[in-house]
C-alpha cells in the first residue's frame, strides 16, 4: 500500500497597510497554497498579544480578509501561519505595521500660520507706531 505524501501548505502572503493610525481598523489578505490541494487553516497573530486562533478551513489558493486595529503606536509583525486538514504546518509568512503617534495635521498648520500671522502684525505696528 502507497501511503500518499502529505506537503505542508505554503507560508501565507499578507497584503495590506503597513502604516496606519492608533484606534483605526485595517483590512488584510491572507493567502496560501497547499500543494494537495487540501484545505487550509490560518493562525494570526497582530503583533500586539492578540490572535485569532485557527480559523478556517478554507480552500487552498482561497484569498481570506481578516480586520484589526492597533490601540497604540508602535512596531508591529503580523505573522499568518497555515495548516492543512491533515495537521501539517507551514512556515510563517509575515508583514511589518508601523502605526505612528497620532499627529493632527490641521492644528499644527494653524499654529504654524497663526505663529507668522502675529509675528507680521507686530512688525507692522512697530513700523505704524
Amino acid at each position: 500500500m502507497v501511503v500518499p505524501s502529505n506537503d505542508a501548505p505554503s507560508a501565507p502572503d499578507i497584503d495590506g497597510t503597513t502604516s496606519g493610525t492608533p484606534g483605526i481598523e485595517y483590512d488584510y489578505s491572507f493567502v496560501a497554497t497547499d500543494p494537495n490541494d487540501d484545505d487550509v487553516l490560518y493562525f494570526i497573530e497582530w503583533g500586539d498579544g492578540t490572535t485569532t486562533g485557527w480559523i478556517g478551513p478554507y480552500a487552498s489558493g482561497q484569498e481570506i480578509v481578516e480586520s484589526h486595529s492597533w490601540s497604540s503606536k508602535g512596531s508591529f509583525t503580523i505573522t499568518a501561519k497555515a495548516k492543512d486538514t491533515n495537521e501539517n504546518e507551514g512556515l510563517p509568512g509575515t508583514l511589518d505595521v508601523s502605526i505612528p503617534r497620532t499627529r493632527n495635521f490641521q492644528s499644527r498648520l494653524i499654529l504654524r500660520f497663526s505663529k507668522i500671522f502675529f509675528e507680521k502684525i507686530s512688525i507692522l505696528i512697530k513700523i505704524l507706531s
